[in-house]
């Protein structure tokens, strides 16, 4: 059962995998050892942003907001904007909501990014209780800089200005290349896709409805919203199945001079 994405970190499941901004990001776990700085309660983890020949923020996690924060960063904060936790419980959460099908967040990119949020002063570790625990057990908590960073991030404008580039678009701007029998086999396995993902989310919005108790929450929108455009697709799919008899034959486009 996907446990229900609370509000704001619902609000990137609708935005994934849209081009990237002006500033790409990228960033690399160093050696505490000339260090631009050291997290503390990560021995040996440090994060040195680099500058692009442009002159951009590169650091790891794709998209990144004008505070230098990239997607994992604002999950992790939104994780812990929630409740208390460490890296391991931070781990498990992804899992159990099935985050990571929506947000591309590796198990130690969760310590990276926790490192950078509490070195910048967005997240503060709670007393160490158990010093056997280990770094990874270190419970974290986001500060009111935390979730003011947070906001501001979830109203920078590329977050809905800009269109997704999925995969399939891209292979049938291609298909007109594929034999005709490679276009039937495709289209056919994009609807049987389509139509276990409807299955599925429509499993989870009744899961939610019954948790929630109500239509009026940002976990019930984002589920809704993946519905009908599943819906959209399907019923394309099959205005296209339709004409794909009459489908024409490959002609090479006009040149045009440079």
């Amino acid at each position: 059962m996907r446990t229900p994405l609370r509000a704001p970190l619902v609000s990137f499941r609708l935005v994934l995998g849209k081009g990237s901004p002006t500033h790409t990001a990228s960033a690399r776990s160093v050696s505490c050892a000339g260090r631009e700085w050291c997290a503390p309660g990560f021995p040996g983890v440090g994060w040195r942003v680099a500058r692009s020949k442009q002159g951009g923020l590169t650091t790891q996690g794709g998209l990144t907001t004008q505070g230098g924060l990239t997607t994992p960063d604002l999950v992790l904060l939104s994780l812990l904007a929630e409740r208390p936790m460490h890296g391991y419980q931070a781990n498990h959460q992804l899992d159990h909501r099935e985050i990571r099908e929506w947000a591309g967040i590796s198990r130690p990119q969760v310590y990276y990014s926790l490192a950078k949020l509490a070195a910048s002063g967005l997240v503060r570790a709670s007393p160490q209780r158990d010093p056997a625990a280990g770094p990874e057990r270190r419970v974290f908590v986001a500060t009111a800089r935390g979730k003011r960073a947070l906001a501001s991030a979830l109203a920078e404008e590329h977050w809905v200005t800009q269109r997704d580039r999925p995969r399939f678009l891209t292979w049938l701007a291609l298909a007109w290349q594929a034999p005709p029998d490679t276009f039937v086999t495709q289209m056919r396995r994009r609807r049987e896709f389509l139509e276990h993902e409807l299955v599925r989310e429509r499993a989870t919005l009744r899961e939610l409805r019954e948790e929630m108790g109500d239509d009026f929450n940002e976990s019930v929108w984002s589920v809704s919203f993946t519905i009908a455009h599943l819906r959209l697709e399907l019923r394309w799919l099959r205005q296209v199945a339709l004409s794909a008899r009459s489908r024409a034959r490959a002609h090479y486009a006009r040149l045009v001079a440079p």
